[in-house]
């Protein structure tokens, strides 16, 4: 009973354990550096995603100040129409 506690393992099946541990650890590394290759890729891409919408609204912003834009030109248009005067439908 004592012994089957504390096995001692032969020459040959310490170099087969020791070889599986080598290959289980090799294959865990090369999934590791997938992943990380992944994630940094996300990273990358949220990263350039973000800088791409500021630079969207800041050039909306700088546009919205120039007088020959398309947004400034409607929004003219539309206080324009606000400007006119009112005509009464009622006849007297």
């Amino acid at each position: 009973m004592a012994n089957s506690k504390n096995k001692i393992f032969s020459a040959n099946e310490v170099a087969v354990i020791t070889e599986a541990v080598k290959q289980s650890t090799e294959i865990a590394e090369t999934k590791v550096k997938t992943l990380s290759a992944l994630m940094i890729g996300v990273v990358i891409v949220t990263f350039v995603g973000f800088i791409t919408m500021v630079i969207m609204v800041a050039t909306l912003l700088i546009d919205s100040f120039n007088a020959k834009s398309a947004s400034n030109r409607d929004y003219s248009k539309n206080i324009e129409t606000f400007k006119e005067p009112v005509k009464p439908s009622v006849k007297e």
